[in-house]
């Protein structure tokens, strides 16, 4: 906490629970006037008051970190802004075709500048819009909720108050919205920086936690047996698509194969379901020269194949702004 300044102490001792509660309720009655909401969506998006608290830290440890840190986290499952939080979540704006390529940021979600992802979310939300509105929300309106859940961020720790100053609570569905966007938009100037001096070189392996153990679920399990079929052919693919030279996928091959052995799946069997991938894509030639050539062929294929339940969300998905996917039925 001292280290982020993220966070300020509310010193008058005054609990702040109930200036939280009467924001969201009092924006909540603005949009319904507005017609912004419906009373149904306000009456789901209004706290429970028998359940209602105050937002709390604690931390989780990062065993996979040198010295084994602790993660942030404001625990905020009762809090009076987090129905509003969750409607980000809910309205489908992330889907599951969507691709996401992810950078490691120390400290994101408390060190990303407030307004910045404010003004971010802004003309995120304007691309992405139909007559300034996402879905059934005007712009203005989401954009006032943000701001609530931002101002709201409260919590409790060793009998005193703070107010986060800086970022979005660890823990919170709109935190990780406003980070996605926010960090879009960084992205999206390096790639346009990088594209003008030819920096872009496009190479992409597997990345592997360095305290990340070879537990797979064991081959004598009592899972159907399709699950124990399906996990050397769903790694086998994974790493044909992103590995994106024959050297790397070498690498994970035996990656792959190691870990399966270590949780007791006999050789014949993860050759059976090696092949059962080559087979389909008819180059086995592929494990038996592992050409370079054949293997760009079918690293790209893979690539750019959609599974089949992409395919069926692609179908669904017509117009993602107008019907969003929470209301389309469920695959």
């Amino acid at each position: 906490m001292l280290r982020t300044q993220a966070y300020e102490e509310i010193t008058d001792d005054h609990c702040p629970l109930a200036d939280n509660l009467r924001a969201v309720q009092t924006l909540l009655d603005y949009l319904v006037t507005k017609n912004g909401l419906t009373k149904k969506q306000c009456h789901y998006l209004l706290p429970k008051l028998g359940n209602l608290e105050l937002r709390h830290y604690h931390g989780l440890p990062k065993p996979h970190k040198p010295g084994t840190p602790l993660r942030p986290i404001i625990a905020s499952i009762n809090a009076p802004a987090t129905s509003v939080s969750k409607k980000y979540v809910a309205d489908g704006r992330l889907k599951l075709t969507t691709r996401f390529i992810t950078a490691d940021v120390t400290d994101l979600y408390t060190m990303i500048p407030r307004q910045g992802a404010l003004d971010a979310l802004a003309r995120f939300c304007l691309e992405h819009s139909k007559q300034g509105k996402i879905g059934t929300l005007a712009i203005d309106y989401i954009m006032k909720m943000a701001r609530l859940i931002l101002d709201t961020n409260n919590f409790v720790y060793n009998n005193k108050y703070y107010r986060q100053i800086r970022g979005g609570a660890v823990a919170s569905a709109l935190t990780q919205v406003l980070a996605n966007i926010f960090m879009l938009e960084w992205e999206h100037d390096l790639i346009q920086y990088q594209i003008a001096r030819h920096e872009i070189y496009g190479r992409t392996t597997l990345y592997h936690k360095p305290a990340a153990e070879p537990y797979i679920l064991p081959r004598k399990s009592d899972h159907p047996r399709h699950s124990h079929r399906n996990i050397p052919y769903g790694a086998l693919v994974r790493a044909l698509r992103i590995c994106s030279n024959r050297h790397d996928f070498n690498t994970e091959l035996v990656r792959i194969d190691m870990t399966l052995l270590l949780n007791g799946y006999p050789p014949n069997f993860i050759t059976k379901q090696f092949n059962r991938l080559f087979d389909s894509n008819h180059d086995m030639s592929l494990l038996i020269r592992m050409d370079e050539h054949i293997y760009h062929r079918i690293h790209h294929t893979l690539l750019h194949q959609p599974t089949r339940r992409e395919k069926q969300l692609q179908e669904m998905m017509q117009n993602p702004v107008e019907s969003p996917s929470i209301l389309q039925p469920k695959v």
